[in-house]
């Protein structure tokens, strides 16, 4: 989640933070647990996308609901370029890297009902919804203090 949460950093979170998906908000920090062949996981990313959005994304880009989503350089740290990105009223941080080991997989999706599409600071170190899809309400398991 570099660089919102730098490596190493302590996270305060609250546990079972949402009573309905409709409190769950765009930018969002959430803590989900994901099932996978290996066993079962905790991930931190990011809520880029609510139920019903429609999500495209392609290398660097990214479209929420036909909008180009905005950015503004912010410099460069660590080899990435960071840079604030803006979706509706929420802004935040991420890293691109400039020549990435390699490039997520486009997505063009519409996210269902009670679900969300999430994405990790670090767009392409973050094994995301671009890989598994949106995320159910109910493997939301905790939110990130600010």
């Amino acid at each position: 989640m570099y660089p919102g949460l730098p490596s190493g950093s302590f996270l305060f979170a609250l546990k079972r933070p949402y009573d309905h998906p409709e409190n769950v908000r765009r930018s969002d920090i959430v803590i989900f647990r994901r099932d996978e062949k290996t066993g079962s996981y905790l991930y931190i990313w990011r809520v880029i996308g609510l139920p019903g959005d429609t999500i495209q994304t392609s290398g660097w880009g990214l479209r929420v609901n036909g909008h180009v989503v905005q950015r503004w350089r912010d410099g460069e740290r660590d080899g990435k370029s960071i840079f604030y990105e803006q979706v509706g009223e929420a802004s935040y941080k991420i890293a691109l890297d400039e020549s990435p080991a390699h490039e997520p997989p486009d997505v063009s999706t519409t996210v269902p009902a009670g679900h969300f599409f999430v994405m990790g600071d670090n767009r392409f170190e973050a094994k995301d919804s671009r890989y598994f899809g949106a995320i159910p309400f109910d493997s939301i398991v905790g939110k990130k203090l600010r």
